[in-house]
């Protein structure tokens, strides 16, 4: 049998066979990369969210130690007053940055544009002072601004 396709006449037919096994090895290769690069963005997201959720609870643990930081309308001292504007500094940069991990992504949207809402409708004053203004983007003033978290 090996005689008979290593003879001359069946050059054509190894050419032939060579060219469609690169070529079949080449679209492996792209399915490959496709599958690993899915993968990839999968393994970000999930990152993402994790970094996301590990910060939001630190923020939250802050309320459970000092409550008062939860109504900053009954702030009475000039400590509390300070440790409030602390705060309120740390939740909006956390705000800002759920906010640049949402851009286009659905579902980070959905779990943690609810958050954004909640956290907006108790520290919005702080964040419209206008000495708190400048320490933000625009486009983040904008989206808070348009309620563009808010459920549609």
């Amino acid at each position: 049998m090996w005689r008979l396709l290593a003879r001359p006449d069946y050059a054509t037919f190894w050419t032939a066979f060579g060219a469609i096994a690169t070529g079949i090895a080449a679209i492996l290769g792209v399915i490959a990369l496709i599958y690993t690069i899915s993968g990839f963005r999968k393994s970000l997201k999930e990152s993402h969210y994790t970094n996301l959720d590990g910060m939001y609870m630190t923020i939250l643990q802050m309320t459970m130690e000092r409550p008062y930081l939860k109504t900053p309308g009954q702030l009475l001292t000039d400590i509390q007053k300070a440790e409030y504007d602390t705060y309120a500094y740390i939740l909006w940069n956390f705000l800002e940055s759920i906010f640049d991990h949402c851009q286009e992504d659905r579902d980070l949207q959905a779990t943690w544009y609810p958050s954004i809402q909640a956290e907006s409708q108790v520290h919005r004053a702080w964040l419209e002072t206008p000495t708190n203004r400048p320490k933000f983007k625009e486009a983040f003033h904008y989206f808070i601004a348009e309620g563009k978290y808010k459920a549609q």
